[in-house]
């Protein structure tokens, strides 16, 4: 028999605010959507801190029994719907960027991030791969942001769940706008034309991807995003610069103010649910405020297989070379150094 439940995807501004503050913030959306008659509430990644690359993401992380969890627990239970959102979990000396799923009994699975994306990498660790959450509703698979930009993710899904999940605060970093203490200001397409050209089109994960890949899995699939800009620092800002200069000799100059580096980027749109053929059934527009799209989606009764092959991933190969391999290949020294002087203080 066809199973229905009705699902609110909530989008949330990223810009950091202290967790009492965007804990209330949710909270209210997830009233509103309760009172609407949702059954299972996602939130967008990094809910409860916001987004940006600086050091107070060590300090933001959790254990898995933290305050961030309790409140996910109590709201579960006292609006009885299931509750699902991402957030920085501690596990001994390890940080992980982790998807919950929260029954209204208080069960919880979890999911970790598998592709951190870019300097993410400097802050958390990547996970193990996908994972099915056998639940009451049906059996679940989620992902995470960068996620949903590999086509190997999706396939370790096929066939095996009757819904996805993906929790999502993705920058657009293909389109930045760099700037300096001296007023110096520096978009991608003056530093280098040919790279611009390539990421033109950085909405594709959660527009063309995720509706080619929900249609060839078969099942509905919602993703919830944060939304509006942010001005953030990141990890190694010289190492950026540096690599620039094949494409642009001038950015030489700009070599000793590189620890005052600061970068500003929108979200990337994508807050929607998405029926099982991949038409939308509700969405958020790019430039909405906070909120959430909320509909009816319909559960299979059986096991979907699809016969034909799966569709590529339409992202440029230059996307994954930058953002899966060199950049956190660099971050990975800055996370491993980061987390020996985070767990020798917390020692003391």
């Amino acid at each position: 028999m066809l199973r229905r439940i009705k699902i609110a995807s909530l989008q949330m501004d990223a810009n950091p605010a202290p967790k009492p503050v965007r804990l209330e913030r949710a909270e209210a959306l997830l009233s509103q959507a309760a009172a609407q008659g949702a059954q299972l509430v996602v939130l967008p990644e990094l809910f409860n801190t916001g987004y940006s690359y600086t050091d107070e993401n060590y300090a933001h992380a959790e254990p898995l029994e933290g305050p961030t969890h309790r409140w996910m627990r109590q709201l579960a239970a006292y609006h009885h719907l299931y509750l699902a959102g991402a957030l920085l979990l501690r596990d001994a000396i390890d940080i992980y960027d982790s998807f919950l799923l929260i029954a209204p009994q208080g069960h919880t699975w979890r999911y970790d991030k598998s592709h951190p994306c870019g300097w993410e990498q400097a802050y958390f660790r990547a996970g193990r791969g996908s994972f099915v959450a056998d639940t009451p509703l049906g059996r679940i698979g989620m992902l995470i942001g960068w996620d949903a930009s590999h086509t190997e993710l999706w396939q370790a899904y096929a066939g095996k769940v009757d819904l996805m999940l993906i929790s999502s605060s993705l920058l657009d970093i293909t389109n930045p706008l760099y700037t300096f203490p001296d007023g110096s200001r520096l978009t991608l397409s003056e530093i280098s034309p040919f790279l611009s050209s390539r990421f033109s089109n950085s909405s594709l994960v959660f527009d063309r991807m995720l509706a080619e890949q929900t249609a060839w899995l078969g099942i509905s699939t919602v993703n919830a995003m944060g939304c509006g800009e942010i001005t953030t620092p990141i990890p190694r800002p010289r190492d950026l610069l540096l690599a620039f200069l094949p494409f642009r000799l001038r950015m030489w100059k700009h070599l000793r103010q590189a620890s005052s580096l600061r970068m500003t980027c929108s979200l990337l749109p994508g807050t929607k649910i998405l029926a099982a053929g991949g038409q939308i059934l509700a969405e958020l527009s790019s430039d909405s405020a906070e909120g959430f799209a909320i509909a009816e989606v319909t559960l299979p009764d059986q096991t979907f297989i699809s016969s034909k092959p799966q569709p590529p991933t339409p992202l440029p190969s230059i996307a994954g070379i930058l953002f899966d391999q060199v950049i956190p290949g660099l971050m990975q020294g800055e996370y491993k150094h980061s987390r020996t002087r985070l767990n020798s203080n917390s020692l003391r």
